[in-house]
């Protein structure tokens, strides 16, 4: 079982946020929502997969067009069905049921796995709005402002898209959040909500700094980092485990599998045993990529081990008494506080000097308390060998 799972742990889960194009006949056939005004509107308890309480979501019924829609008219996030054509960029289907079909709608197939996946998109949604204080949700910033979400016959996996450009005839720009069924070694990722919380930040970095992968070597890490981090503080009590509730296996008290452990990175059970905790372990790793790559297969290395360097560093902070709420809005807010020309390029270095700042921001520096909070940001820093450099 170990085995198989570390396999899986380095082979799946490519939690990056891509761009891509798809013609616009696709979307056009997939897209047909009638709109919120023609949409009878019902809210519906689930029971999440592994217990707990019951939550409400609302789902919408398009009598008309026999379709299905699982709906927050206030956050305009919606739920509709992925498969594999979704992989690559392209949407999924609505979930559509014939008129003959009176299966109430809380019982159709997948339910609790959707709507628990919907769940998550909307808590993380309202971490977002509420105690960090973003305020722009449109982060394709075309004329299509809702946010679809969909689970796709990938295992393991989750995707966070910005997908531009599908045809003149319908231009547009879309946001799409994608979480992989549940497989032998974990369940439905969007059932774990610190992985909802990571794919979300995508969407908020690349609206924020551009961040897409392929940037430069050291930026995909940080890209990668932020996600872990604010995916991490999205939760109540952060385990610093990423994905750790999605394993199958885990307890609650004994999370042994995880992708990334951001308080120990190099426990994390995974075939590369490289995760980086401080900046001149990941230096040596990241010059010599080409032989990583050649036999660790099935990692996308660097920029993940890359990301645990500053992960840690945020573990550290944490640890040292930073409160959770204040640890989110220091690094959310450090987004705006990058001064290097690039964000595309930026370093290690640069991370800390914008976290750095937005915590003397939120802190200020009249105060010893205040004093003694940065300078615990700072000696995380440096227990990870990131410094000033430049």
């Amino acid at each position: 079982m170990r085995k198989g799972l570390t396999r899986l742990a380095a082979s799946a889960m490519s939690v990056c946020l891509l761009a891509s194009a798809a013609p616009a006949a696709i979307f056009a056939q997939a897209l047909a929502y009638p709109g919120d005004a023609a949409m009878k509107s019902e809210g519906c308890q689930y029971t999440p997969a592994r217990g707990g309480s019951r939550p409400w979501v609302s789902i919408s019924w398009d009598k008309v067009n026999q379709k299905i829609w699982m709906v927050d008219k206030s956050t305009k996030i919606r739920v509709i069905k992925g498969d594999w054509t979704s992989y690559r960029g392209m949407p999924g289907t609505e979930y559509a049921r014939p008129s003959s079909d009176k299966t109430p709608l809380n019982q159709q197939p997948n339910w609790d796995k959707n709507a628990e996946m919907m769940h998550n998109v909307e808590k993380v949604y309202s971490f977002y709005k509420n105690t960090l204080g973003h305020s722009n949700f449109n982060f394709a910033g075309g004329s299509d402002q809702n946010i679809y979400v969909y689970s796709f016959p990938n295992p393991g996996d989750a995707r966070a898209h910005v997908i531009d450009d599908i045809g003149s005839q319908q231009p547009n720009k879309l946001n799409w959040l994608a979480f992989g069924d549940a497989g032998t070694y974990t369940y439905s990722m969007g059932s774990d909500l610190g992985a909802v919380g990571h794919e979300f930040t995508h969407l908020v970095s690349y609206q924020k700094l551009g961040w897409l992968p392929g940037m430069n070597t050291e930026t995909d890490a940080l890209m990668e980092a932020y996600s872990d981090i604010l995916g991490e503080l999205c939760e109540t009590n952060p385990d610093w485990k990423v994905a750790g509730d999605a394993f199958k296996g885990n307890t609650a008290t004994n999370k042994q599998y995880s992708y990334r452990d951001l308080a120990n990175p190099g426990a994390t059970n995974d075939p590369l045993h490289g995760y980086s905790p401080n900046y001149d372990n990941y230096y040596s790793f990241k010059y010599n990529k080409a032989w990583l790559e050649n036999n660790h297969p099935y990692t996308v290395a660097p920029c993940y081990s890359g990301c645990t360097v500053v992960g840690h560093a945020a573990y550290l902070m944490y640890n040292s008494g930073i409160p959770k709420n204040d640890l989110a809005k220091i690094w959310y807010n450090s987004m705006n506080c990058y001064t290097v020309s690039d964000t595309k390029n930026a370093t290690f270095s640069d991370c800390r000097k914008a976290v750095v700042q937005a915590a003397k921001y939120y802190y200020g520096t009249w105060t010893q308390e205040a004093r003694n909070k940065v300078q615990k940001i700072e000696n995380a820093f440096n227990e990870v060998c990131i410094y000033n450099w430049n």
